[in-house]
């Protein structure tokens, strides 16, 4: 299941309670319970800020913070969402920002490549570190056109595609699920 802002109630203790809820009724039906997802970046796309403030975008995470201040503000986020009773966070933005994309990530993205390598393994380290699973987002990668509202269409060379996923492939190898 994926939980929207509006699925997340007003206090820690109703997320919970309705978490365990979905858990149990599982449980008692004697079927595997489900995954629950959330899809929470930071920034704008907070779907936890009624419960916990704001939270700092990609953007200002590569430009503000360390990379140890990063993992440990993404470790928090984590512990957070696993004591919500939630599996899943459809983070990190692994996309680097061009022209391309700007205008649909805005400021989801780590920016350059060298800093969405740097610090999206550090986010999806800190995940994992917390018990959540992260789920790297967009792949292949995006054009300005919102996938919310159509489908983007990718025209790029093979050398551009690679460079599009290498994020992806570099992350995804060098994580450790423990």
């Amino acid at each position: 299941y994926l939980l929207f802002s509006y699925n997340i109630a007003d206090t820690k203790e109703k997320v919970q309670k309705f978490t365990k809820s979905v858990n149990d009724f599982y449980v008692c039906a004697k079927q595997l319970p489900p995954f629950l997802a959330i899809d929470h970046e930071g920034g704008y796309v907070n779907r936890l800020k009624k419960l916990y403030g704001n939270f700092l975008s990609q953007e200002d995470v590569a430009n503000k913070l360390s990379e140890k201040q990063a993992y440990e503000d993404y470790l928090l986020q984590g512990k957070i969402l696993k004591e919500l009773g939630i599996h899943i966070n459809l983070a990190p933005i692994v996309e680097e920002k061009t022209s391309e994309n700007k205008d649909f990530l805005d400021n989801r993205s780590f920016g350059s490549l060298e800093k969405v390598l740097s610090y999206g393994e550090v986010c999806v380290k800190s995940y994992i570190d917390a018990g959540i699973i992260p789920v790297l987002k967009h792949f292949p990668g995006n054009t300005n056109d919102d996938p919310h509202l159509g489908l983007p269409k990718l025209q790029v060379s093979l050398e551009e595609f690679n460079k599009m996923i290498l994020p992806f492939e570099k992350i995804i190898s060098s994580a450790s699920f423990g």
